[in-house]
């Protein structure tokens, strides 16, 4: 039996809440099961050879799929319908026995530190630093800052600082560097002068000019961005990130630029962009990712929406490994990751709102045999995750 797109939208959704029926699970898992045999959807079995685990997969790549062909209104329905924003999360073996829940786990805990209920949700947070010095904490209640001629905006054009005013009006106004920087648990928005948006990710420093002067648009990043960049053949955009440099015209990437992590990732979501870094280079199309590693540079396709779905409010993990996914928890929610006994192994597989708290982030998670507790030490938060 065919399925249309839309009937698979409500299966999947009823499946990932529990009201299915036998029958309606039944058509789903049968159209699933032929989509796997398609080379197209290209499952990888190498760590699961379990059918229901290869669904599941499956099933979170759809939705992923679904959220690049339909309207964010669809989306955000079709993601809503569960309690944790239709949360699709698989813990893949592979052969090991990963967070047993009946298990032995270290429970001490050391003086100085208290247990902790649970942990809010990061939002809109960050701070301006003008090239004097001068610090500015943005509004919290506003998602984004506009750079224009003459002062810096919030949205409805509420004015956060003017720059210093002309003694000339045949004078250029003077090029001012300015800072963004986001904390843990914190995002924000920019739109620079030259109407290039950009969303800013936790943990983050985006350093711009009051306004591009020269052959060049240039812009550094540490940390991780989505830019959506204005088109101008006359003056290419540079986003410089630890060692590489991006060159566009106008088109839509995430830059992820860690310092912490050993490798930038340059994915890009429509037009085309090219790579410098260590002497080598690459053009990257809709769906390829650059990785620059040392003095490596190279590119793959990738499922573009697992990189950028932080910028809607999502966290989307699509073959994740524990470390990483628990790396951006760490980060939107500003807690410290402390690992007790091995390192886990496995794959995370789903996608949860980031607007959750994290105790309902671990619920989840739980549900896949994590054992974990939160708990502060010496005024910082920590998520202790168990393995024997």
């Amino acid at each position: 039996m065919a399925l249309s797109r839309e009937q698979i939208e409500v299966l999947a959704a009823k499946m990932i809440d529990g009201s299915i029926t036998a029958q309606e699970r039944q058509q789903l898992e049968s159209w699933l099961d032929q989509q796997m045999a398609k080379e197209s959807f290209e499952v990888d079995t190498s760590f699961a050879t379990d059918a229901n685990v290869l669904r599941e997969r499956m099933l979170s790549r759809i939705l992923a799929a679904m959220q690049g062909r339909t309207s964010r209104k669809t989306i955000r329905r079709i993601l809503r319908w569960s309690s944790v924003a239709a949360a699709v999360l698989i813990l893949a073996f592979g052969g090991y026995k990963f967070f047993t829940a009946g298990g032995t786990t270290d429970s001490s805990h050391s003086a100085g530190q208290t247990y902790i209920a649970d942990v809010a949700p990061g939002g809109n947070r960050a701070t301006l630093i003008r090239a004097d010095g001068t610090v500015v904490n943005l509004d919290e209640s506003r998602a984004g800052i506009v750079v224009k001629d003459g002062a810096v905006t919030y949205g409805d054009e509420t004015t956060v600082f003017a720059f210093a005013p002309l003694q000339d009006e045949k004078e250029s106004a003077p090029v001012e560097q300015l800072s963004m920087t986001t904390p843990k648990g914190g995002t924000y928005q920019l739109t620079l002068p030259d109407g290039t948006h950009i969303w800013l990710n936790a943990n983050s420093t985006l350093q711009y000019p009051s306004r591009f002067t020269g052959a060049y648009r240039e812009v550094n990043i540490t940390g991780e961005a989505y830019f959506s960049v204005a088109k101008d053949a006359s003056r290419p955009f540079r986003v410089v990130s630890n060692g590489q440099v991006i060159e566009v015209l106008g088109t839509e990437f995430n830059v992820s630029a860690y310092p912490d992590d050993d490798e930038t990732k340059t994915t890009l979501v429509e037009g085309s962009v090219r790579l410098e870094a260590g002497g080598s280079a690459v053009e990257l199309m809709p769906g390829e990712q650059g990785i620059h590693t040392g003095d490596r540079l190279a590119k793959s396709k990738v499922n573009v929406e697992q990189f950028v779905a932080w910028k809607d409010g999502y966290f989307m993990f699509d073959g994740l490994s524990p470390q990483s996914a628990l790396m951006q928890l760490s980060r939107w929610y500003d807690v410290d990751v402390v690992y007790k006994g091995k390192l886990p192994e496995g794959r995370f597989f789903g996608m949860i709102d980031r607007n959750k708290t994290l105790n309902t982030i671990l619920k989840v998670l739980k549900r896949s045999g994590i054992n974990f507790e939160l708990r502060q030490e010496g005024g910082r938060n920590q998520l202790i995750v168990y393995n024997q």
